[in-house]
Parts: C-alpha cells; structure tokens; sequence
C-alpha cells in the first residue's frame, strides 16, 4: 500500500470513528432520555389505567395524528363553565387536518358565525326544552350536542356543519375538548402573548371569556370579530407545543390519558373499528345500557342562559333503596356565586336516565319558570331505551336548591338487591366537577363516595 492511499486510509478510518462518535453523542443527548422518558412514561401510565388499556391507546391515537393517511377533523371547543349534555356549550369549533403526526390545515370560528351564515329555512326545529326555556325556537349547530350520546350528538353536529356551511367535504371524526382541558394544558406551556395581550396560566379561562366578550374593544375589533382573538391563541399555542413537544410530551401524555379517563376528552371516528375500540376503553362518551339486573343512573344538565355560572355551581347527590325497592334520588344543587359579568341564577333543564323498566312514581323541586312559586312537572319519556325523567330547575346565587325524583326498581334489580348481588352503574356527566356521592343500600353500610369519573358501586 502506498503511503498516499495509507494516508486516505486513515482519514477515513478518523472520519468513520468521529462520525460514530458524534452519533453516540447526539444518541446520549437526545435519543436516550426520550427513550427513558417512553419507557417512564409507558410503564406509570399501564399501572394507572392498566396495560391493556396503554396498548389499545396504539389503535386509536395513529388514527387521530394521521399516521396511516391524512385525517380531517371537527373539532369541538366546549366550555364547560356553560356545561351542556356532553360537556360544554359549543362556543367554537374547529376543523383541523392532520396528516403523519403534523397540523397541516387548521381553521377556528365562533359557532355564532356559522349559524348566521346559514340559510334558517334549513334550521330544523330546536327541541321543545331549548324552545321554552332558552326561548331558541331553531336548532342551530351551536345547541347540537343536545344529546347526552356522545357518538350521536357528534353525528349530528357533522351533519349540521354541513348543512349550515355547505362544506360536504367529509370529516373522519370529532374531538371534544372541554375548558378544564385547556386550562391543565396551560399550566404545562406556561403564559403566552397573542395579539399583544399575556395570558397567564392560572387565570387563562377567566381572561380568554373576558377578552373575548369585553377587550375586544380594546384590541380595535368589531363585536362580529371578537372570536379572532381566539384564533390569534391557537396559533400561539400551536407554536409554543411545536417548538417545546420532546419536553413536555410526556406531561401532556398523562394529562391525555387523565382526560379520555374523565371525559374532558372526547373522541368519535366513523371508522367502525377504531370507534369500536373507543368505546370499549370508555373515551367516546357514550350512553350506556345497563346489563339486565343491574341498577343505573346518569344525571345530564343543561346550563340555559346562566352565564358561566357552572364555574360556581357545587352538586351533591344521596341514593338510597329500600328492601321492596323503592329507589329515592335526592339531587342538591348550591349556587355559589354572587351576580357579576360571569355569574347568575342558574337555570337548567336536567334529565336522569335510569334502567329499562323502571316506574318514576314522584318528584319534587322541578319549577315552571324561575322565582315562580308554582311547582313544575316532571317529563317522562324514553330515550336510548332507557326511561328518562327531565325537569326544569333554578337557583339563585348564595341559594341552595334540592331536586328529588322517587321510582320503583324492576324486578330483576330487586331480585339482585335482595340475593345481595345488587350492582349501581352511575354515569358522570363530562364538564361537570367532582361531586359527592351517598348511597344507603337496604341491607348494606353507606357508602360515601366522590364521583368523577363513570363508576359501578358494589
């Protein structure tokens, strides 16, 4: 070998070795602790909500970042301080385009925009509780998560979008996020400044409401176009996760998964195995159907002109069943609120869904109008194959107001209570904190409980 090409040899033997060790540098720098951080992250997240449910989490989530082909989705901002039956009003929304894991269209508006574009001939009639007592005599796409169904009310709203816009252009599925979301969301990003005004992570609901009902004046914007601010937000936050995603990723996986657990997180796709999977780990929201035998209650209100009240708003629920089965549920709700720019009497049409074949004997506390002393009537119907009770409540701030429906068990349930095999599915509603939960059982100790998430009592 002549010394030239021993010469290149060596070069290349220098340039092999520095190259190698740069990789290995920028392996222990970068690829190792986010390896750790998966492996961390995985294993926590399989103790809290159990393995399978972790693996199953690989089904769905490629499907929603665009993994295996570019997703469209409508996306539903509910604020879950105005709680509606699947969380939240729908004060905006967004269509967001994915596709292999990155943001590749996204567009937000204030629904009101979309309502009034649209051609109100087309507008189907509003349900007769948005009719009497939100005086909203069309059912327009912001009042069309109605249903307490998840799946359904996101078909609808699809099907409304469409109508109301003439975009038929076909989303691959809906995300539902709630407030509380966004506000834990915060906490991990920290402030931010859009359109020159700084948000702060602890008070950011409070100040999004105020600048977009109040400052908008302010910033120069007509009444028509406060909601730009909103989308000025995103835009930030959208580059804020982008820029700081190999850091804070693992903070946002838990809160993820916390909020598919809690229902601050909703998810619908009109792929039929992905949606299967969906509802099998309890992340889309659905209404469920009670086994036969089995006790069940699900409680949805619907904030009707109250502000945001809901922010103040404290429930507690007592349940008790006596040996013939004669079941009482006592639903208190306390306004903690004084009158201001958020806050009012809160004024609610609620419904409770209970099992096939229930008998509703009486109630109290439902009202015709609020401060009207003339006692209100209960609406006894059937929806998702399930009896359901509906009335009409209000309470004023600093008042506390107290609901109480009484029924007869079916058979199969008393059968169960008294072979003491007596099983309760209690539904929480998404948007709606935590609330503290009494059960006397005949023959069984109380049981006192705080309720946030789907439970069955044993």
């Amino acid at each position: 070998m002549t010394h030239r090409r021993k010469m290149w040899l060596w070069v290349g033997i220098w340039m092999v070795l520095a190259l190698a060790l740069g990789a290995t540098g920028a392996y222990f720098r970068y690829v190792a602790p986010q390896l750790r951080a998966y492996n961390h992250v995985k294993q926590e997240l399989q103790q809290s909500y159990g393995t399978a449910v972790v693996d199953t989490a690989k089904e769905v989530f490629p499907y929603f970042l665009g993994i295996n082909g570019p997703k469209r989705f409508l996306v539903l901002l509910q604020n879950n301080t105005e709680v509606r039956p699947t969380g939240g009003f729908v004060g905006n929304y967004a269509i967001i385009e994915m596709d292999n894991t990155s943001v590749t269209s996204w567009f937000v508006e204030g629904t009101e925009q979309l309502d009034a574009r649209a051609d109100q001939s087309l507008i189907p009639l509003a349900p007769a509780p948005l009719r009497n007592y939100l005086a909203q005599p069309k059912y327009f796409f912001r009042d069309s998560n109605w249903l307490p169904d998840f799946p359904s009310s996101a078909q609808l709203l699809m099907e409304r979008y469409a109508q109301e816009s003439g975009d038929t252009l076909p989303f691959d599925g809906v995300i539902a996020i709630n407030a509380g979301f966004v506000a834990k969301a915060m906490r991990i990003l920290g402030p931010i400044t859009a359109d020159g005004v700084r948000l702060d992570p602890d008070t950011f609901i409070e100040q999004l409401q105020w600048e977009v009902e109040y400052g908008y004046a302010k910033r120069g914007d007509s009444y028509e176009n406060r909601k730009e601010f909103i989308r000025h937000v995103m835009s930030v936050v959208f580059d804020r996760v982008k820029k700081n995603f190999t850091v804070l990723w693992p903070q946002f996986a838990r809160m993820f998964f916390e909020a598919l657990d809690t229902k601050d997180v909703q998810l619908y796709s009109r792929d039929s195995g992905v949606q299967q999977t969906i509802v099998s780990q309890g992340w889309g929201g659905i209404m469920a159907q009670p086994a036969d035998g089995e006790d069940a209650w699900f409680l949805v209100d619907a904030n009707l002109a109250s502000l945001k009240t809901d922010r103040v708003m404290a429930r507690e629920i007592q349940y008790t069943i006596t040996h013939e089965g004669r079941a009482t549920l006592r639903i208190t709700y306390k306004n903690r609120g004084v009158f201001d720019w958020r806050t009012t009497r809160y004024r609610s049409f609620s419904r409770v869904y209970l099992p096939a074949g229930t008998e509703f004997l009486a109630g109290s506390g439902a009202m015709v109008r609020e401060k009207d002393p003339e006692k209100g009537s209960f609406y006894v119907g059937r929806e998702y194959n399930r009896p359901v009770v509906g009335f009409f409540f209000a309470v004023e701030p600093g008042a506390t107001h107290t609901v109480e429906l009484q029924y007869q068990l079916p058979e199969a349930v008393v059968a169960r209570l008294q072979r003491r095999t007596y099983t309760v599915q209690v539904q929480k509603q998404s948007g709606v904190p935590a609330i503290p939960l009494e059960l006397q059982i005949y023959g069984e100790e109380p049981v006192s409980a705080l309720l946030t998430r789907d439970s069955v009592f044993r």
